[in-house]
């Protein structure tokens, strides 16, 4: 009949070492313990005291867990990756039916071109220009959100004075562009920026926030769409005017309050004006 016995007054010193080595080299006996730990508890004897271990397998499930962990390791950038890159896909498919909407009354001139087309309209022509104006900047600025879900986008400013600050430092970033007489204060507002944008460049957006910019930003094209309708099939000059005028405060108002929106104008106004900057990048 079979009885548990302590180890240490039934199995030899030396077999004992052999074991943990054994162990230790990750070469188990025939059969191996699930763990040191567990040697004394897991090892039976026979009436001949002649130990033998009668355990689960440590070395295969061990090895699992190994090989578990490293593809999990392997995986992970690429759910991330693939994480990231549907979180654009899913901005741009929210954002998308608004903006092809406003797109295809720009395309016929917009609102102003519908105010200029009738004489009866015609005098509030800048009306109609102001509100294709803000409509404009802000499919940009939705647009911005949806590229910029995961961090900001390298710009044609970025991409020139972030590697050159990396390259020569402060000193040496200065030093260069005074050589291409640049005024000092200019160039510092470049290394200002390329400082900004390597501590700010990988921040990232909520997309469920994403969302309810997208949400709150459709009345404003449904108006706009209801703008132009009426410029095509009523004459109340009154009626219009006032309406295209409380879009654009409206959209103004939009600007200041949604949070997202807040941050992409001051991510986008941190860009210096650099046209001669890129002129000369474009030459060399």
């Amino acid at each position: 009949m079979t009885k548990r016995k302590n180890l240490d007054c039934c199995v030899s010193s030396a077999y004992k070492t052999n074991l943990y080595r054994s162990l230790l080299k990750h070469s188990p006996p025939p059969q191996t313990p699930r763990k040191t730990t567990e040697l004394i508890s897991d090892i039976l004897f026979t009436d001949r005291n002649i130990p033998y271990i009668y355990i689960r397998w440590f070395y295969p499930m061990k090895l699992l867990k190994v090989l578990l962990i490293l593809h999990a390791l392997m995986i992970s950038p690429m759910i991330l990756s693939s994480l990231e890159a549907n979180n654009v896909k899913a901005c741009y498919s929210m954002f998308r039916p608004l903006e092809n909407s406003a797109l295809k009354i720009k395309g016929h001139g917009g609102t102003w071109e519908l105010f200029e087309k009738r004489e009866v309209f015609r005098k509030h022509a800048i009306i109609g220009l102001h509100v294709d104006s803000k409509i404009t900047a802000l499919i940009f600025t939705i647009n911005y959100i949806c590229e910029s879900q995961e961090g900001i986008p390298v710009n044609e400013v970025a991409g020139q004075v972030v590697p050159m600050m990396e390259e020569k430092g402060l000193e040496g970033f200065i030093e260069h562009y005074q050589i291409l007489a640049h005024e000092l204060e200019e160039i510092k507002g470049w290394a200002k920026y390329a400082d900004y944008f390597k501590a700010s460049h990988k921040r990232k957006l909520d997309i469920s926030k994403t969302k309810t910019t997208i949400e709150n930003a459709q009345q404003y094209f449904d108006r706009y769409r209801t703008l132009a309708t009426k410029l095509k099939t009523t004459n109340d000059v009154e009626g219009i005017a006032k309406d295209g005028k409380a879009l654009i405060e409206d959209i103004i108002l939009f600007n200041t309050v949604d949070p997202l929106l807040k941050q992409a104008n001051f991510e986008n106004s941190q860009i210096p004006q650099v046209s001669n900057l890129l002129n000369i990048a474009d030459e060399m």
